[in-house]
């Protein structure tokens, strides 16, 4: 029988959510508990399956092509794989794994939702939660937004998401233009927000910079983007790599690594950025960043979309190059992200289901 089952109904291949499969993938077969990925609507991009060990076993994917499709695809699985536990990372398969659990009274369904629960299309969707057994929360902010649907405290375990062990840190620049950085989805508004750290970028009047923004775009947003920074006159302040595999190869010195989302579950490109010892400065949207930001140690948080906040937030950072030069103080407030803390937080939750 199988132990634990993971399942989503389709994944882009290149995001965050991928990152955190992988590592659970590889590093919880260390606890000899056999552990499977089922993606219904397979997967764009599949290079990252190359990086899961055994990936033929550990990782299953359907082509379904409707969400109604994925979800009958994730009810069969289900019975047919017959999990202790399920894993599942949708508010709709919450909903089919109820359904087999009709046929596996044993069955124990775990929510792992990866966003802010009030990124939804209707609020009535949030009532699935309530069919669960336990919650994995990857940040304070989702375990608060539980707990206000009525869940249970004692139901609901805060354990983040694991970042891989740094072995370098990345310093701080030399001479007297500020090295800032994005790293992620390029978008205008939406969720990444970008529109805004260009307004925060323009406040900046005695602070020389340079943005490089890594990451994948769409023509319209880049265009959008494009035009702003026209607008702003910091054309010449920006460079514009694209997205590539190994975005932190591409970062040999950096003064800040910025974030202006309007939400987020848990922002790992800000864990990575302290883990290599990097200063951060990020919005407080809802949920994330707060449980890694710590004002004044590792960077600032700013208040979302108030511009003159972030622009101050931001000029702080930048003339405090010599404050936050110790990369390692940084790097510090990225433990207990690890793996190793991450999946004894992982492992208690599995136990008290399923037992040693």
């Amino acid at each position: 029988m199988l132990d634990i089952l993971v399942t989503y109904p389709k994944l882009s291949g290149n995001g965050g959510i991928e990152t955190v499969l992988t590592s659970l993938l590889n590093s919880y077969e260390k606890n000899n508990r056999s552990i499977q990925l089922f993606l219904p609507g397979g997967s764009e991009q599949v290079d990252w399956i190359q990086s899961v060990h055994d990936s033929e076993k550990k990782i299953k994917l359907k082509n379904s092509k409707t969400l109604f499709g994925q979800l009958i695809a994730t009810f069969i699985y289900v019975l047919y794989m017959n999990p202790k536990v399920v894993i599942v990372l949708s508010k709709g398969q919450i909903m089919a794994c109820f359904l087999a659990k009709i046929f596996n009274r044993k069955l124990k369904i775990v929510s792992w939702n990866h966003f802010s629960l009030d990124v939804t299309r209707s609020k009535k969707l949030l009532r699935v939660f309530k069919l669960c057994d336990a919650h994995l929360s990857i940040s304070s902010g989702i375990s608060k937004q539980l707990a206000k649907l009525g869940i249970e405290e004692e139901k609901i375990y805060t354990i983040y998401n694991p970042i891989k062990k740094v072995t370098n840190s990345i310093p701080r620049s030399v001479g007297n233009v500020h090295q800032v950085y994005y790293i992620g989805r390029v978008q205008f508004t939406g969720q990444k927000n970008l529109s805004e750290l260009f307004k925060v970028l323009a406040g900046l009047k005695n602070l020389k910079w340079h943005l490089t923004i890594i990451g994948g775009e769409t023509d319209l947003d880049k265009e959008k983007l494009l035009n702003l920074a026209t607008e702003l006159q910091i054309t010449a302040n920006i460079s514009w790599l694209g997205w590539v595999k190994s975005p932190w190869e591409h970062v040999k010195s950096a003064d800040a690594l910025v974030l202006t989302s309007n939400f987020e579950g848990l922002p790992m490109i800000l864990c990575e950025g302290i883990a290599h010892g990097i200063p951060v400065m990020s919005s407080d949207c809802e949920t994330g960043p707060v449980d890694i930001v710590d004002n004044n140690v590792n960077g600032y948080l700013y208040h979302l979309h108030d511009v003159q906040d972030g622009t101050q937030k931001l000029a702080r950072l930048l003339r405090s190059r010599k404050k936050f030069s110790d990369t390692g103080s940084i790097c510090k407030t990225a433990e207990k992200f690890s793996e190793s803390e991450y999946f004894t937080r992982f492992d208690s939750l599995i136990t008290s289901l399923i037992g040693d």
